[in-house]
């Protein structure tokens, strides 16, 4: 396991989530407790850079068999995200009602030494990007930039 990996394996263990490793870059939370604890199994991907368009398709494809209804993915990332990886994230909530919960990996290594500061940076953005934080009106205007942007190479 990488170094990347390891950081994010015990950030989320002193968060108080039990994770299983799938590959090198790929992990699934088989335990959680808070908002989360409703939405196990859940999968996670570790990016391997700045452009997170693959990840985020990936990160959607591994939860493609899982149980109807709500899904969501964990995405650890080193280097912010570029404009293209955000479109991205928002696209597949719109169309596909797959929601990417972005964690940052050094916020993440900074809480790891306080249990509660790491399980709060978790619930702060799972709570940032999950269903229900959107407007209609929010929803429906991304909509529509989106379709704007149909057939444009991004």
């Amino acid at each position: 396991m990488n170094i990347i990996g390891m950081w994010s394996k015990a950030s989320l263990a002193a968060a108080g989530f039990s994770t299983t490793r799938i590959d090198e870059r790929s992990f699934e939370i088989t335990a959680a407790k808070g908002t989360l604890a409703k939405f196990v199994p859940i999968s996670g991907r570790i990016a391997k850079d700045k452009h997170l368009e693959n990840d985020i398709l990936d990160l959607e494809e591994m939860t493609a068999s899982s149980s109807p209804g709500q899904r969501l993915g964990f995405l650890i990332y080193d280097n912010l995200p570029d404009t293209l990886s955000r479109i991205k994230m928002a696209d597949v909530r719109l169309r596909n009602d797959f929601f990417v919960i972005p964690l940052a990996l050094r916020l993440l290594a900074k809480a790891l030494v306080n249990p509660v500061e790491c399980f709060g940076l978790i619930q702060e953005q799972t709570s940032r990007y999950l269903p229900g934080r959107i407007s209609s009106m929010t929803r429906q205007l991304l909509q529509t930039r989106l379709l704007s942007l149909e057939g444009r190479e991004y």
